[in-house]
């Protein structure tokens, strides 16, 4: 987000604003709010409810691309209207505490590097 902006000509309080703009966005949609913010949520800005989809646990259907705004999902066949408030989220393998944090992290890395390969890890509900 920060890159295109100073070369798009954008000034230093245009880019302030954005990043504000952006980051408090960032905690509405990973909010406990049950909302679908309605034609704007569906369109316009990422609401909770659809964001859920993102951090569901059950990964055996694909999901979107979660940018900030819908409209990329709904441009590139991302969009997906299975919004539920009951959708179970979470991660399939708990994360530890403390020192032990770290491996739990390079774990995640890990796991994103073999899913860009080609071969991703496959959860629980995907081995029924």
């Amino acid at each position: 987000l920060n890159i295109p902006m100073p070369l798009l000509g954008a000034s230093p309080e245009v880019m302030i604003w954005v990043n504000v703009a952006t980051i408090a966005l960032g905690f509405v949609i990973h909010s406990r709010m049950e909302s679908g913010f309605g034609w704007a949520g569906r369109w316009l800005v990422q609401s909770p409810l659809h964001h859920r989809l993102h951090h569901k646990l059950d990964m055996s259907t694909p999901t979107g691309f979660f940018g900030m705004t819908p409209l990329w999902d709904r441009l590139f066949g991302g969009w997906s209207q299975d919004v539920r408030p009951n959708i179970a989220i979470g991660v399939d393998t708990p994360y530890r505490h403390g020192f032990w944090l770290m491996p739990d992290l390079l774990r995640d890395y890990w796991d994103f590097w073999k899913g860009l390969a080609g071969k991703r890890r496959l959860y629980p509900s995907e081995l029924r």
